[in-house]
């Protein structure tokens, strides 16, 4: 049976993760169609309508990270690693591999290390959960305004009458968007740097072995 705490934390991950980026997405979009309209909703919805709204934000934002992990999967940042990290990165999977007894792909690397770290360490993996939810907004943060950006080439080539107007939508959308992949990518390195430091502590002090890794 799940603890309270998985309980808390898998709530925590629906509100940042799925939820409010399906809220700002709805919001973001309402705004650059139609400013005065959204305005005017915040101030006159009801109860009914805003629990219709948190329904359809439950959708969009799976969609929304769906997106964002798909996104996630081409950049491989933690590929991209340099220096100390780098060096970090190549014990994590030489590790690996003495544990799986074979190859493991090199994309995998830090899922496997951090699929190890939440079974091995309650301590450690409150931690990097905390980190990944932090991330995964700022990352769903940025798909939204990179989408928000076409959706507004759209709605200004179509000549929509009560658009927001470019004076405001351009700077609001350039900084929301380069704000989002900035924090996103600071926030992915410092997750990844944690994933393969808290790994090979675990791993030298002898509390991942092969035996724990071949039972999950």
């Amino acid at each position: 049976m799940a603890s309270d705490s998985e309980h808390f934390f898998l709530g925590i991950v629906d509100i940042f993760v799925i939820i409010l980026p399906g809220v700002i997405a709805i919001g973001a979009t309402a705004w650059l169609v139609n400013p005065a309209w959204s305005f005017t909703f915040l101030r006159d919805a009801n109860t009914s309508q805003w629990l219709a709204i948190l329904i359809v934000a439950f959708v969009v934002g799976h969609a929304v990270s769906g997106i964002g992990s798909a996104i996630e999967d081409k950049l491989s940042l933690d590929l991209k690693m340099t220096g100390e990290d780098k060096t970090e990165r190549a014990n994590t999977e030489r590790a690996l591999k003495e544990l799986f007894s074979g190859e493991v792909h090199r994309n995998a690397v830090r899922a496997r290390a951090a699929m190890l770290v939440h079974i091995t360490s309650s301590a450690f993996s409150r931690e990097l959960s905390r980190k990944d939810v932090d991330r995964r907004f700022f990352r769903n943060l940025a798909v939204i305004g990179l989408v928000s950006v076409i959706l507004w080439i759209v709605i200004r080539w179509l000549e929509m009458p009560d658009r927001m107007p470019a004076r405001v939508a351009i700077p609001a959308l350039v900084l929301t968007t380069g704000f989002a992949c900035w924090r996103y990518v600071t926030q992915d390195r410092k997750y990844t740097r944690d994933v393969f430091a808290y790994f090979l502590t675990l791993r030298g002090m002898g509390e991942i072995t092969k035996k724990n890794a071949a039972g999950k």
